[in-house]
């Protein structure tokens, strides 16, 4: 019986820190996966192809049209 009450805080002690060890690895695979993320937004975001316009005619021509700059 005595010696069940001087295991007890032993057993405490191993659970907390394994406990605290499986959180902690946990939330370095959690950022991993979000600085991943954040990258992949980040590249579609800068990478995104150019914009190309296409006007028709009356007859159902397609005439591609140029892309301006910005100036009218």
């Amino acid at each position: 019986m005595i010696g069940d009450r001087k295991k007890m805080p032993r057993f405490r002690s191993d659970f907390y820190r394994v406990s605290y060890h499986k959180i902690i690895w946990w939330l370095m695979f959690n950022v991993v996966i979000i600085l991943g993320l954040s990258l992949a937004i980040v590249y579609y975001v800068f990478n995104q192809p150019q914009t190309s316009y296409y006007a028709s005619t009356t007859e159902g021509q397609v005439i591609t049209m140029p892309l301006s700059n910005g100036s009218p």
